[in-house]
C-alpha cells in the first residue's frame, strides 16, 4: 500500500513536467502575407523568414494567403521548408474574397493549422498549362445549375475517389499522369498527417473542385473559420498540434507581441519579374530592343537597354541562376558606365546602368545556399555614391560648356601666344594659341611662327573662331 502511494505521488509531481514538455508557449507571433503567384521571390521571402523565426524561441508564424496558384516546383520547396519547422506555422485564407486556389491549396494542406475567413474558397488545384486562362462569363442560371451539380457529385466522390483517381490518371498523358499522382499522394499525406480530410484535398487535384468556407469546414478540410487576428488567437489557444510527430498544446500568452514582415525590395521587384507575362513582355522588348540595334548599330542606347531587359526576363524564366543573372547584371551597369564616356547618349546609358546596378544588387545572395546577404543601407549607399558622382560630373560639364561661351565673348583684345600651326585654307593662316592657360582656334591673314605674341582682333561667333590681327 505505501509502494502504491509513492508510485502514485511520484506521478503526480512528474505530471506537471510532462505538461511542460508538451506545450509551446507562443509570445510572439509573425505575420506573413502571400498575395501574388507562387513563384520563387514568395519562396525567398518564407524561406528567410521561417528560418529567422526558427532561431526566435517562442515565436510562430502566420501566413496570410490569397493566391491564385504558381509554379509546382517552387510550391513543393515551400512545403518542405514549413515541414523542416520545429514551431506552429498557420495558413490563414483571407480576406473575405480570398481564395488559395491550385498551388496555395497545396501548400495550405500543409500548414500545423489551417483557416479560412468567411466569404474565402479553396481548391481547383489540378495542374494545368501556363496558358490556361479563367473562362469567360456565364449565364447566371447555368452558374446555378453548374454549381448544383458540383455539390451532388462532390457529396458522392468520398465513395468513387479511388476509381476516380484512376479514371483520370488513365484519361490524362503520361508527363500529366505522373504530376497529377504525384501531387495527389504529397497532398493527402500531408491532409492525414495533420488530420485532416485526405480525400477532399484529393479531390481538388482529381477534379479541380473548389470548396468555400463552409464545406470546407464541413468535410473537415480546414481547422476553422475565423475573421478577425483577435479570434484566430482565441482559437489556437490551448489546441493541439502535431510537429514532427510530437503533440504539443500552445499556449498563448498575454500581451503576445505581433510582428508583420512584408517583402523586402529585392524580393517585391523579383516578384514582379517572375511573374510569366512579365517576364515574356520583357523578352520580347529586349529582343527587339538587339534588333533595332544591329539595324542601326553604333548607338548602343537600344542594344543596352535590351540587354538588360534580356537579362530580367531570364531570371524571371528561371533559365539564369539568380545569383549569375544578378551579377551579370552588376556586370552589365559598369560597362553602361564605361560606354557613356565615348557615346553621347545624354545620360540614357547611365541611368540604365544605375537601373542594372540596382536590380543586380538587390537579386544577389537570394538563392538557398547563400549564408550572406548584401544589408539594404549598403546598397542606398553605394547607388547615392554614384548618382552623386555622375551628377557633379553632369554639373561641372554643363558649367564648363557655358564659361566657355562666356570666356569666348571676352576675348576680344586679348593677347596670346601661337602654340601651334594648323594648316592654310584659302589664303588664311589656321592656328592655336594660348591665352590666360586656355587654347583656343584662330586665323589670320598673317603667317606666324610658334610662340610668337600676337593681339586677338575680332571673334567669329558663328564658327567660334577668333580673328587674329
Amino acid at each position: 500500500m505505501k509502494r502504491l502511494n509513492f508510485n502514485a505521488l511520484l506521478i503526480l509531481l512528474l505530471l506537471p513536467l510532462n505538461l511542460m514538455a508538451d506545450t509551446f508557449e507562443l509570445h510572439s507571433l509573425k505575420v506573413l502575407s502571400i498575395d501574388s503567384s507562387i513563384n520563387p521571390a514568395i519562396y525567398n521571402y518564407l524561406e528567410t523568414e521561417l528560418d529567422k523565426s526558427a532561431k526566435t524561441p517562442h515565436e510562430a508564424v502566420l501566413i496570410k494567403m490569397d493566391t491564385p496558384g504558381g509554379l509546382v516546383s517552387t510550391t513543393k520547396e515551400i512545403i518542405t521548408k514549413i515541414g523542416e519547422m520545429d514551431y506552429p506555422v498557420i495558413v490563414w485564407v483571407t480576406p473575405e474574397g480570398a481564395s488559395a486556389t491550385s498551388a496555395g491549396a497545396i501548400i495550405a494542406s500543409s500548414a500545423h493549422i489551417l483557416v479560412m475567413s468567411e466569404g474565402t474558397n479553396i481548391g481547383a488545384a489540378t495542374p494545368i498549362s501556363m496558358s490556361g486562362d479563367i473562362p469567360g462569363k456565364r449565364n447566371p442560371k447555368e452558374v446555378i445549375e453548374k454549381e448544383k451539380q458540383r455539390k451532388e457529385a462532390i457529396e458522392k466522390i468520398d465513395e468513387k475517389l479511388k476509381k476516380d483517381i484512376e479514371t483520370e490518371l488513365t484519361n490524362s498523358s503520361d508527363v500529366r499522369a505522373k504530376a497529377i499522382n504525384d501531387l495527389v499522394a504529397l497532398v493527402s499525406a500531408l491532409a492525414k498527417t495533420r488530420g485532416r480530410n485526405a480525400e477532399a484535398f484529393a479531390t481538388m487535384i482529381t477534379r479541380a473542385a473548389s470548396y468555400d468556407h463552409t464545406e470546407a469546414l464541413e468535410k473537415k478540410i480546414i481547422d476553422g473559420v475565423v475573421s478577425s487576428q483577435t479570434r484566430l488567437l482565441e482559437f489556437i489557444q490551448d489546441r493541439t498540434i502535431t510537429i514532427k510527430g510530437e503533440e504539443k498544446t500552445i499556449e498563448v500568452k498575454e500581451g503576445i507581441e505581433i510582428k508583420k514582415v512584408d517583402l523586402d525590395p529585392g524580393q517585391a521587384l523579383l516578384n514582379i519579374f517572375a511573374n510569366p507575362t512579365t517576364a515574356y513582355i520583357l523578352f520580347v522588348i529586349g529582343a527587339a530592343l538587339l534588333y533595332f540595334e544591329f539595324q542601326a548599330p553604333g548607338g548602343f542606347i537600344a542594344g543596352a537597354l535590351g540587354a538588360i531587359c534580356l537579362v530580367l526576363s531570364g531570371i524571371g524564366f528561371q533559365v539564369l541562376p539568380l545569383n549569375f543573372g544578378a551579377f551579370g547584371l552588376i556586370i552589365l551597369s559598369f560597362v553602361l558606365f564605361i560606354i557613356e564616356i565615348y557615346v553621347t547618349s545624354y545620360g540614357i546609358l547611365t541611368l540604365g546602368g544605375i537601373a542594372s546596378l540596382v536590380f543586380g544588387s538587390l537579386f544577389l545572395f537570394r538563392t538557398d545556399n547563400a549564408y550572406m546577404e548584401i544589408q539594404m543601407p549598403v546598397i542606398l549607399s553605394v547607388v547615392a555614391a554614384i548618382v552623386l558622382y555622375v551628377g557633379v560630373i553632369a554639373y561641372v560639364f554643363l558649367k564648363l560648356k557655358r564659361k566657355k561661351g562666356e570666356t569666348f565673348l571676352s576675348q576680344q583684345n586679348q593677347v596670346g601666344h601661337i602654340s601651334k600651326y594648323d594648316r592654310e585654307e584659302d589664303g588664311e593662316y589656321y592656328y592655336r594659341i594660348k591665352i590666360n592657360g586656355e587654347i583656343w582656334r584662330a586665323r589670320s591673314k598673317n603667317k606666324y611662327e610658334v610662340n610668337t605674341k600676337v593681339k586677338v582682333k575680332e571673334q567669329d561667333n558663328e564658327n567660334l573662331i577668333l580673328i587674329l590681327e
